[in-house]
């Protein structure tokens, strides 16, 4: 990275991370078969919170 702004730097990386989990978790939620619907109801949420980016 170019940028000498810490503050950037952090953003960039919780970003990065966010993404990563994200994708874990799509992955997981795919490979069990389940549908948006199906793991925010396993997880005591609504099917939006599943799909709104982070």
């Amino acid at each position: 990275m170019t940028s000498s702004d810490p503050e950037l730097e952090a953003m960039v990386a919780k970003a990065s991370i966010n993404a990563e989990v994200a994708q874990l978790i799509y992955e997981a939620r795919t490979k069990a078969g389940l549908t948006q619907k199906q793991l925010a109801e396993l997880v005591g949420t609504k099917q939006p919170v599943i799909a709104r980016p982070f």
